[in-house]
Formats: C-alpha cells, structure tokens, sequence
C-alpha cells in the first residue's frame, strides 16, 4: 500500500474526473453497512452466542440519552479542533486535498453528510467496537481500522488515534451508544466543512492546480 503523502491537482470543475457524487457514495456505503453489520451479527450472535442488544446497546434508556449525548459532544469537539489544526498543517491539507478530488464535495447537501455519516459510524461501530474489539481489544482493533482507513501515513496515526479513542469510549460506557454518535458527528462535521470549503474556494481551484504543476 503506498500511502506517500503527495500533493494532488484538485479537479472541481465538472469535469468527467470531478470525483464522486454523494448519491454513489450512499450506494456503496448501503451495501458496505449492511455487510459489515451482518458480519457482526453473525460474529456475535450466532458464532459467540451474545444476545446483541445486551453486548451493543446495554443499559437504561437515561444511560443511553447520556453516552448519545456525550459521544455528539466528544464528536463535535474533536471534528472541530481537528479541522482548525488541520488546516495548519501541510499533511492534512494534502489529506483534504485528496478527499476533493476523489469527491465531488460541491453537491453535498446537509442530508448526503448526515445520511453517509449514518451509514459510517453505525455499520463501523457495531463491527470494529461490538464485534471485533472484544475479541481483539481495544489496541489491536484500533490499528485494524487505522490500516483500512491509511489513506496516508498521517491519516492512519489519525484513525488509529480515533480507533483508540472510540473503543475507550466503548470500554468505558459498555455500549455502542456514545462510539456511534462520536463517529457519526466527526464524519458529519467533516464532511459538511469539506463541502464548504470545495463551493467557497472553488472559483480558486485552477490556480491552486496551476500552482501544484
């Protein structure tokens, strides 16, 4: 796996290359969701024999308002503070870069970014932290997913970083309910700042490529 940390050309400009809409994204990631938590369902349940309301979503419903609202908290912090850095820092600018071009960020819409964040944060949390993180725990799990999301050596410490955190969080509470919502506001976050910045400096781009050629 080569993860080189290049700069790229971005490629906005509605061009056959222009990226991924969000409505290829939502197909992919349906199927991608629905696969890993049937693996997981499966892991669990059937070759572990856990119900898996008792080893994902354990706890009163006033246990599950509070982690549902302490991982949006912690999600929301920590998508902030890592956007306001990254955009300080060359590594996660070319990162940012990267993600522009392979997505075409300009037609996301509040309801893309909500509904792929959804369908990345609940699949995910269920299979990495429910599934294979009481088996693996907690560090291995972690590196697992930092290697599956090394879109550069800087974005996998980052997974890893998060990985580790998102399985404490799971640790911690002995549910799913604060990880999910974690991983679903930093992807949601993410994704909508991304959309914002690619309309905002999008008269910008052919500069910003010339200046990379």
């Amino acid at each position: 796996m080569n993860l080189e940390e290049q700069p790229i050309s971005l490629n906005l400009e509605g061009t056959p290359h222009e990226g991924a809409g969000p409505d290829q994204l939502l197909k992919y990631g349906t199927l991608l969701g629905v696969a890993l938590i049937l693996a997981a369902m499966i892991w669990v349940g059937l070759l572990r024999g856990r119900a898996l309301g008792e080893a994902w979503f354990s706890g009163d419903l006033g246990e599950a308002v509070g982690e549902t609202a302490l991982g949006l908290l912690l999600g929301t912090l920590s998508a902030l503070i890592a956007w306001m850095v990254g955009q300080r820092l060359q590594a996660f600018v070319d990162i940012r870069d990267r993600l522009l071009a392979a997505l075409n960020m300009r037609h996301f819409t509040l309801l893309h970014n909500a509904l792929l964040a959804l369908l990345a944060a609940l699949p995910e949390e269920i299979f990495f932290r429910g599934a294979l993180q009481p088996v693996l725990g907690v560090w291995i799990t972690a590196l697992v997913f930092g290697v599956l999301h090394a879109l550069t050596r800087t974005y996998f410490i980052y997974a890893t970083a998060a990985g580790l955190a998102l399985g404490a969080l799971f640790a911690w509470t002995d549910a799913l309910w604060a990880p999910i919502m974690a991983h679903f506001a930093v992807d949601f976050l993410t994704l909508t700042l991304l959309a914002r910045w690619a309309r905002q400096h999008h008269a910008s781009i052919p500069s910003l490529v010339d200046d990379q050629a």
